[in-house]
């Protein structure tokens, strides 16, 4: 068997005109899809500003360290919750 040394710049510059061209389709084609895309994106995400509507944050509950009266067992406790818009105290809220 025959046993020729061959240097690695013998096969880099074939492989190199290769992966020129080939990283040039790439590049144009990645092009291509990401105008595509940026372009889909943005219209999506203009739609869906249209649509969102955000419910406003609502109040659970209430503390106070020096007490406050429950609004049905009139008891003093530090924490109050809101239940059907009063505030009560936990024995007296609705978990449900």
């Amino acid at each position: 068997m025959d046993m020729k040394e061959t240097s690695l710049d013998d096969f880099a510059s074939s492989s190199d005109e290769a992966d020129e061209s080939t990283a040039e389709d790439e590049s144009a084609d990645s092009e291509t899809a990401t105008e595509t895309v940026d372009e889909t994106a943005i219209a999506e995400t203009e739609a869906e500003e249209d649509t969102i509507t955000v419910e406003p944050a609502r109040i659970t509950g209430q503390w106070s360290p020096e007490g406050t009266a429950c609004h049905t067992c009139g008891e003093e406790v530090e924490r109050l919750w809101v239940d059907d818009g009063g505030r009560v105290c936990g024995a007296c809220k609705d978990w449900n």
